[in-house]
């Protein structure tokens, strides 16, 4: 499966010089992703918002997050957002568009809720397994982020 869509998108928002700073209760440059009983926390790579798109790409020495939303009227459009969260021994986790994730239409789990409120990121999901097993089962992912590059995003 490949993900080089969402890694260019954001690689080319951190050429436009967008990046994220600290979060009340992140420490700076930090995305926290909960899931299933495991919290990851993970340094930003890259952020921003261009019009109506945000994205993020963070990492860790064992992980990767990848969020992509679109928004519509200042609301996020789940539908055609898309979030990837690879953890190294828990496979690679789904979430969105499944032509953004380059997947079987079915194959993704949904985004449940995502926001974007101030510098504030929130994305609620229930993901899927994408590269392994349990191939059938859902797990539920929660990400939190802060963006300088969407301070004024209401």
């Amino acid at each position: 499966m490949s993900l080089r869509f969402l890694l260019v998108l954001a690689l080319g928002m951190l050429a436009v010089g967008a990046s994220c700073r600290e979060r009340a209760d992140l420490a700076g440059n930090t995305v926290r992703v909960t899931y299933s009983d495991k919290k990851v926390e993970l340094d930003v790579v890259s952020c921003g918002l261009d019009e109506d798109v945000f994205v993020l790409v963070a990492s860790s020495a064992d992980a990767v997050v990848q969020l992509l939303l679109v928004t519509v009227d200042d609301e996020v459009e789940p539908t055609a957002s898309a979030l990837t969260v690879e953890v190294a021994g828990d496979g690679i986790l789904g979430a969105g568009s499944a032509a953004l994730l380059q997947v079987a239409a079915t194959a993704p789990g949904e985004i449940d809720a995502a926001s974007i409120r101030g510098d504030r990121v929130d994305v609620t999901a229930t993901a899927r397994v994408l590269d392994g097993t349990p191939a059938d089962g859902t797990i539920r992912v929660e990400v939190a982020a802060r963006c300088p590059a969407v301070d004024d995003f209401v």
